[in-house]
């Protein structure tokens, strides 16, 4: 299924021709409405010209009413924009996912062994009362030559081969080659049946020594692939409600309720519709309630209170500056408030959005200063319990940052480049440069396809002690079964593990990667999407800790980045040879540095590295344009 789905998505095409009947309507209809793109968002009988283009449709706003009572019920989770913005007023749209396809088709499963030929043949010395025919050098290949003498023989001579009747227990019961061979082999869609044209005694004996030691792709291995990732993602959402909410003013997790003046009745407040104004020059929204004849507030209040002020104090300073609210209809209408309270039943509040949770794909949204934490806190789980399979589970992580009056259907069609880019790639090989185990992990120094070096940490042993022979392999390029517990399956892929790999080993990789985006402009949705591996995300946050270490103010690290910005795109005007403009990038920008940032030794270093590379032109880009971060905080 998994495989016909793949073929299905790349077969569907969006037409590029459609016949449109643009009718003429008056303007009193309004625009269209921004939700359904269809239906017209006036009213029909109200004679208005200038209707709001953000106000949707009746029908839109009659179906988002179901998601309005349930959050008036609970009133945990916030459903509101305006809450999760963060003290920029933006917002940001994290996206995560698994390669999980080729799990579900069975592919990946060919690296899982559900038993080692090696150990096998090292506890059962004997079988019956004979010795073990499968020699212990090079068993795997031992293992399918007696198996291919083996077919040869009708089945009712090999029912007492002990090899078999210990592989398999029912070996002993099957009637013929060709059944035994079906229940065996034939589990996934592209597995060849006995008779089919081009399989002979050898290719049988490869699938049954690859099946028979292999863990089976059943129902029950595929579900608990989806349900890792499911669980994965479930056990990560309150870790990142923990760091949205993680705010040293308490009023950011708080809502409250404004009761209006004697007299504010008369005005044609709207029941369960949101009207927006500002206070203090911050966003300040109110959702009217009619039932209490109250408003809630639906925004950040940390923008307009700080950590020290009470209750009273807003009270006193809305008396002097009465709130002017603007609701969908876009009529302003003036709101003094009579009493400020705490917003009893609704309490404290996560500032995050759940978009989207399913096993294929997380998306939230959280205010964008906690982007950060919540991508280190994913890249931190997925090393720790992925760490076995990390070469065959990759990790996709999308950040779309955005203001918060951004039109969000430009930001779902950002987020929707973004996931297409980081699932667009193939696998990779990786050169083994060192190897080292010590204490049940390996560690392996992997040189990547653009030259950079990258340490992946491998747990080789189980929490017993005992070298784990289930998970850690790896498909080694040279497609030769050299150690004992090499297998290779019947395609011609060679798997080994991970503490037999040696400097010089070449090793197939489906890369993690993540991709950040800043929509200041929905003409971003346009721009193309860059792509880089997961580990520079960890270089990216390095090279910023140092730079708040290091950079001596704000102005300097502008003017070094100003610098090396202008002559970076004065030199791509030139038409340089891209390896020579590298080369000569990093003598360059080594004296610009440490003129404007008089860093010197290994500081120096690591951020003149980080700007031949690329990681320092986006650590700035994203901290800086993004994040609006400042080094004034800093201890």
């Amino acid at each position: 299924m998994a495989s016909e789905l793949r073929a299905a998505r790349r077969a569907v095409a969006v037409p590029v021709h459609r016949s449109w009947t643009i009718q003429q309507i008056d303007e009193t209809q309004g625009h269209v409405c921004p939700v359904c793109q269809v239906r017209f968002n006036g009213e029909p009988d109200r004679r208005r010209a200038n209707v709001s283009k953000q106000r949707p449709c009746k029908v839109c706003r009659e179906r988002r009413k179901g998601r309005l009572d349930a959050w008036l019920a609970s009133g945990t989770d916030t459903i509101w924009i305006s809450e999760v913005a963060d003290k920029n007023d933006r917002v940001a749209l994290i996206t995560l996912s698994f390669d999980l396809d080729p799990w579900l088709d069975g592919s990946r499963v060919d690296s899982l062994r559900a038993q080692s030929i090696a150990d096998w043949r090292r506890f059962n010395p004997t079988l019956g009362n004979h010795d073990n025919p499968i020699s212990c050098d090079e068993p795997y290949w031992r293992l399918v030559d007696h198996i291919e003498q083996l077919v040869q023989e009708p089945m009712q001579g090999a029912h007492s081969d002990a090899v078999m009747q210990s592989l398999q227990a029912g070996f002993q019961h099957e009637p013929d080659w060709t059944t035994f061979f079906d229940k065996i082999v034939r589990d996934r869609s592209d597995a060849p049946a006995w008779n089919d044209a081009g399989v002979d005694d050898h290719i049988r004996a490869l699938w049954l020594a690859h099946q028979l030691f292999r863990k089976n792709a059943s129902p029950g291995r595929v579900y608990r692939f989806w349900r890792t990732a499911e669980t994965f993602f479930a056990e990560l959402l309150p870790r990142f409600r923990k760091m949205a909410s993680s705010d040293p003013n308490r009023w950011r997790t708080r809502r409250l309720v404004l009761t209006a003046a004697t007299g504010a009745g008369q005005q044609q407040w709207k029941d369960r519709e949101t009207y927006a104004g500002r206070y203090r020059d911050a966003p300040f929204e109110v959702l009217y309630r009619a039932s209490s004849s109250d408003f809630v507030t639906i925004c950040n209040l940390a923008r307009v209170l700080a950590e020290h002020e009470s209750l009273a104090s807003l009270q006193e300073g809305l008396s002097k500056e009465p709130l002017r609210l603007t609701g969908d209809d876009g009529e302003d209408q003036v709101l003094t408030p009579a009493s400020v309270r705490e917003a009893p039943g609704l309490g404290a509040y996560p500032p995050l959005i759940v978009l989207d949770q399913t096993p294929a794909r997380f998306r939230v949204l959280v205010p964008l200063s906690a982007a950060n934490a919540c991508v280190d806190a994913a890249v931190r789980k997925w090393e720790e319990e992925l760490g076995r399979v990390w070469d065959r589970m990759p990790l996709r992580v999308g950040v779309v940052a955005f203001p918060r009056m951004t039109p969000f259907q430009a930001v779902i069609e950002v987020a929707r480049n973004v996931e297409e880019q980081l699932n667009d790639g193939e696998p990779e090989w990786w050169r083994v440069v060192e190897a080292r185990a010590r204490e049940g992990v390996t560690s392996l120094c992997l040189a990547r396809p653009d030259g950079v070096r990258e340490l992946a940490v491998v747990p080789s042993r189980s929490p017993d002690g005992r070298v784990d022979t289930f998970y850690p392999f790896l498909r080694v390029e040279d497609a030769t079964v050299r150690h004992a517990s090499d297998f290779a399956t019947p395609g011609g892929a060679v798997y080994r593990h991970v503490m037999d790999l040696r400097p010089g080993d070449g090793v197939e990789v489906a890369p993690s990667r993540f991709a950040l985006q800043f929509v200041d402009s929905t003409a971003v949705r346009f721009e193309p999407v860059r792509v880089s591996y997961l580990a520079d995300w960890r270089r990216l946050r390095e090279i910023w800790a140092l730079l708040e270490r290091e950079a001596p103010s704000m102005t300097a690290l502008r003017a070094a980045w100003s610098t090396l910005a202008r002559t970076k795109d004065a030199w791509r005007s030139t038409g340089a040879d891209p390896q020579e403009a590298t080369d000569t990038w990093s003598a360059f920008a080594r004296p610009v540095l440490a003129e404007h940032l008089g860093v010197r030794g290994a500081a120096l270093d690591a951020l003149a590295e980080a700007a031949s590379s690329g990681v320092l032109e986006r650590t700035l880009e994203w901290h800086l344009r993004a994040l609006k971060e400042t080094l004034e905080d800093r201890p």
